[in-house]
């Protein structure tokens, strides 16, 4: 993460990792809307070669019954920097990249009053956000 400045060889291998292996969605909490790039391994290696170069958190998180499971999860204005720099190579989840990085250009300062029409517009691209993850399923 050093300043971004990523090699174009790991922007590749990440945004085939994340093609492959990741979800990109819009995610709510206490009545906040946030973007967030999540990925989930038995191989904790991939993930941490994703936080080097972009930031965000990595967690051990088990299953009963199973492996461990490894999930690296980066959100906000990160996350934006990250599906910036990796756009150009995704395939399958280009389409959502590039509305979850228009939802993150709708948000501004922390606590700063949101005006109806920028409610609207999240409003209706987290819809197409879910509607395209229902797709993939």
């Amino acid at each position: 993460m050093s300043g971004d400045v990523w090699q174009v060889s790991d922007l590749a291998w990440a945004a085939g990792f994340v093609d492959g292996e990741g979800h990109l969605g819009i995610r709510e909490q206490k009545g906040h809307f946030y973007i967030s790039v999540s990925v989930a391994q038995v191989d904790p290696r991939p993930l941490l070669k994703l936080q080097h170069l972009f930031g965000g958190n990595l967690r051990l998180a088990k299953r009963q019954f199973a492996r461990d499971i490894w999930a690296y999860n980066i959100t906000t204005r990160a996350a934006g920097r990250m599906l910036s720099a990796i756009s150009p190579y995704l395939v399958v989840k280009y389409e959502l990249a590039e509305l979850l990085m228009q939802f993150q250009a709708t948000v501004g300062l922390r606590g700063a009053p949101v005006a109806l029409d920028t409610v609207r517009v999240r409003v209706a691209l987290k819809d197409s956000v879910d509607a395209l993850n229902q797709r993939g399923r």
